[in-house]
Order: C-alpha cells, then structure tokens, then sequence
C-alpha cells in the first residue's frame, strides 16, 4: 500500500489538471463556456481518477492511524470509574471517539458514522434540551462534556549529498515521512483544575440567589420582639457566544502529510479552555464578556500600597475571606507564573530559611495555581493575585461545541472557512468568597 503523503500528491495534481480543464474552456472572448465533448471526456476521466485517489487515500489513512494506535495501545488509558449503565455507555462511547476522523467528516462533508455519530448525536440532543441554540444537524457538535479537557548549519559539497549547498545535490530526493506535530507552548490550566465543575444541558437563563441570614434577640420573658427583613439577591447566568473562524486551503487538506484537521481539533479545545480561563480571571462583564473575578464590583479587592509580595499581604487576603465566613472548603491562591517564581526566593523571615512559596508550590502553606493568563495591569508592572473558594464558582454550557465547515464563501480562492461556536457563562455564585490584591510588584 502507498503512503498517504505519496496518494496526496497525486490527488492534488490531478485536481489542478481538473481545473485547468475547466478554466481553459472559455469562446474567443475570453467567457466561460460550456464543455466540448473532448473536454468533458478528459474531464470525466479525471474525475475518476480523483475519486479512485480519494478511495486509495481514506485506505491509506485509515491503515496508518490503525498503526499508530496499535503501536500506542499500551499506553491507552483505561477509565475504571464505576456508574449507571447510561453513563459507563457514554464512556465507551468518548472513549472510541476520534477528534482526527471528526474534523476529516466536517471538511469532506462525508456521511458520519460510528463513535462520531453517536457523539453528535447526544450534542444535538443537548442542543435541543438548551431552548437557546438553534438545533439543526448542520456541521458537527460535540457535548459540552467534551469541550475542553489539550535549522541547520551549512556544508559545501563535492559529492551527490543530502545536505551540503542546502539540498542542491540530492537532497530534493529524499522522501520525507509523515514526522509529528510539537505540542503548543500553551498555558494548561483550566477551570476544572480549580475545583470548578460546569453544568452542562442549561435551559436558559440560570439564576443564581443569595439571602441573607436572620438573627435571633435575646429578650425578656415578655419583652416584643423586633420584626426582621433579610436582604435577598440573585446574579443570572445567560449564554453568551464565543466563537472563532479559521481558512484552509484545499491544496494543505490535500497534501499535508500530517492530519491538519486532527491538529486543529485539538488546538481548537485548547483555545476554548484558554478562553474559559480568560473569562472567569479578567471578564469585564459587558455583554458579549462574561464578568470576572477581578471586575467583579462584590469581590473584595484589596486596595494596599503597591509593593513587593510579602507574608503580611497574603494574610491580609485570608483575613478578609474569613471575616465574611464566606467559606472554608476549596480555597486557594491564583497567580501570575512569574510571581510564582519570584516567590521562591522571597524568605518568610531572617531565620528559618524558609520562603513564601515552596517547591511544591504552596504559597505560605496554602494551594497555590499559577497561569500565565493572569493580566498583568498598570502598564506591565502590577501582578495581581486572587484567594478565595473556586468552588464557588459557577460555569454554565448552553450546548457543546457547534463546528460548520463552509465550502463556497472562499471558493474562489481555494479554502474552507471552519466556523466553531459556544455559548457558555462564568460568574462567581458568591463574591464574598473571594479577595484579590492587584498591586503586587516585582523587582
């Protein structure tokens, strides 16, 4: 069996002789005409060749992802979490599914089929049970579940050489193989890292209540009591669209010798996780924008001297969470990973030869998340932190992943337009669990 990258090559040249078939068919004036019968005869033949190309190439694909997991099986992750038969099916179901194949079925428009049926299957039942998104089976969908979990120096040459006089002297004849794809320099953490579990399958919006306590008098034995009124307040959660467009032209779907679609399915989820993090830390809170921790009006910020992190400013955050007894449970430190790394080498006191943030990146004895997402204000010089109960946090999906893949906006310069979106909220349930200081510095 040929290899793909070897099929791709084939298949694009005779597409562009197709092509070229069809734009050379224009009358005297330079206007596209119809085929002439010995145009349409080469045209047909191509077409057969293409599709005979086409067969070839989803064998070739196919043989070849088959190698690569038999070659990986040992490392294949096995889920051992017991549940209801409905869920350890929908297990099975994820764990069969190929983000790969997906993104190949949404760009060939080919019918879908196998674990991938059944995953958009249960997304556009989310869909439907949303009453926000509009449920078509136009594209492809993936439940909100599953949204987001990731040069050479130079010679002379004086013989045939591979690499001397870059390449020139035999060098062009190499075959290449397929290589890998590096992983993204990206920041990795995401909301569920936090302790934050998002609701999946809303149905519009989703009010979020607060009421305040009522007090009980300590009185004389007939002495009246004083009539109580508690405040009573509520934040709503409403979806809010984030979404992202990419073009690809049809010559890289063709001729790649790496699956650029099962490539950019993966840095698609990392986008959306990257945006969920940007979203809970800095939203402004004007709509389109989700409202965060830092622009949250309720949330206490504490307003100190600008200045160096120190033993006295983080107790200072502590003190204000638990003075509102907001919280005791999943209570942590998010920062910047340059503040972090700072930390490091900040001494507690003169003596103990201890510092704020230990190698096992505790800040003072409390856990401590670092990510690069985290702004830094003033001009690049104030590195805020926050401390509070993540788990009081609530992340809301109207639906999963919506992904469309249009053919004809870009036809006219040979791309697909993949167009992907969300609707999703993040809001604290309760500000009062949390306490930012945004003054922090570093020498």
């Amino acid at each position: 069996m040929r290899k793909s990258i070897q099929i791709r090559q084939d298949l694009q040249s005779e597409l562009t002789a197709q092509k070229a078939i069809v734009e050379g068919a224009k009358d005297d004036k330079g206007v596209a005409r119809s085929l002439n019968e010995q145009e349409t005869t080469l045209f047909n033949a191509s077409q057969e060749k293409i599709e005979n190309l086409r067969s070839e190439l989803k064998m070739a694909v196919a043989y070849e992802e088959n190698q690569r997991a038999a070659a990986q099986a040992s490392a294949t992750p096995v889920d051992t979490t017991l549940g209801n038969g409905e869920e350890e099916e929908k297990r099975s179901i994820q764990q069969r599914f190929d983000v790969k194949r997906m993104m190949g079925i949404v760009v060939d428009r080919n019918a879908v089929d196998g674990a991938e049926k059944e995953i958009n299957e249960i997304a556009i039942e989310e869909l439907r049970n949303s009453g926000v998104v509009n449920a078509n089976t136009k594209g492809f969908n993936i439940p909100a579940s599953m949204s987001f979990r990731g040069a050479k120096g130079v010679t002379r040459a004086d013989a045939q050489t591979v690499t001397e006089d870059g390449g020139g002297f035999g060098g062009s004849t190499v075959q290449e193989e397929a290589g890998k794809v590096l992983p993204a320099f990206v920041d990795r953490l995401s909301i569920e890292d936090l302790g934050i579990t998002p609701m999946y399958d809303v149905v519009g919006d989703y009010p979020l209540h607060s009421v305040a306590d009522f007090t009980f008098e300590n009185v004389d034995e007939t002495e009246g009591l004083t009539a109580q009124k508690v405040a009573m307040a509520k934040r709503v959660l409403k979806p809010k669209r984030t979404g992202m467009m990419v073009y690809i032209s049809n010559q890289l779907l063709a001729q790649s010798s790496i699956n650029i679609m099962g490539v950019l399915g993966t840095r698609t989820t990392q986008a959306l996780s990257r945006r969920l993090m940007l979203d809970l830390i800095n939203g402004d809170g004007v709509a389109p924008n989700t409202l965060g921790l830092l622009n949250d009006a309720l949330a206490f910020d504490f307003a100190g001297a600008a200045g160096g992190l120190t033993r006295t400013k983080i107790l200072q955050l502590e003190g204000e969470v638990d003075e509102e007894d907001a919280t005791e449970d999943g209570l942590l430190y998010l920062m910047h990973k340059k503040l972090a790394s700072i930390a490091k080498e900040i001494p507690i006191d003169e003596g103990s030869g201890l510092f704020l943030m230990s190698k096992e990146n505790e800040l003072y004895g409390g856990v401590a998340k670092k990510t690069s997402l985290m702004p830094v204000l003033n001009g690049g010089v104030e590195y805020p932190i926050i401390y509070g109960d993540f788990k009081s946090v609530e992340a809301a999906f109207w639906g999963g992943i919506n992904i469309k893949a249009d053919e004809n906006t870009r036809a006219d310069s040979n791309e697909v337009r993949l167009i992907v979106n969300v609707h999703r909220d993040i809001m604290a349930s309760n500000p009062k669990a949390f306490a930012a200081n945004k003054k922090i510095t570093i020498a």
